[in-house]
């Protein structure tokens, strides 16, 4: 929308959770130079890839990658990997042992990661954390200008989720 990109053309704020390679966010921060980027991905792995993407796409300075899943609270969780790939891991706040192939990662909540910056975009991808973000969005009444939302009915009430927002 029009809108959108008049905010970002004047320098507005993208956030990708579960940024994964991020991909998306780099097109957006190359498509809207005056624009900035907030990245959370979880995966160590990916961690180490994204700012050599963000290097090379010359886009460094502009960015915030925060290597933490988005939750409720700060602090800790475990990213239990996905049979298909990591694009399919998901965050669980209980160790599930060596029953799951699991890593330790931290997680951090909406407040700390925005640390006062207001997104205009905000696109999850996260196996479940569009949960989180949508229940902290609405409980701060933030409303950025428009939301990409792959929403994972696997992983709570879609029902339920898209409701709140409508309502919101």
């Amino acid at each position: 929308p029009k809108a959108v990109q008049d905010e970002l053309n004047a320098g507005g704020m993208i956030m990708d959770v579960g940024a994964f390679n991020a991909g998306w966010g780099i097109e957006m921060l190359a498509r809207f130079p005056k624009s900035t980027g907030i990245f959370l991905e979880p995966s160590p792995e990916k961690c180490i890839t994204i700012p050599k993407s963000f290097e090379a796409s010359g886009i460094t300075n502009r960015t915030d990658l925060i290597p933490a899943g988005l939750a409720s609270k700060t602090g800790d969780a475990w990213l239990v990997r996905g049979a298909d790939g990591s694009w399919a891991d998901w965050l669980v706040y209980e160790d599930p042992g060596s029953e799951k192939d699991s890593v330790k990662v931290p997680t951090v909540n909406l407040d700390d990661a925005l640390k006062g910056r207001v997104p205009t975009v905000i696109k999850s991808n996260s196996e479940g954390g569009e949960y989180d973000l949508v229940k902290q969005l609405i409980e701060k009444d933030l409303k950025p200008k428009m939301m990409i939302l792959m929403v994972h009915p696997e992983m709570g009430d879609s029902v339920k989720l898209m409701s709140d927002l409508k309502e919101a």
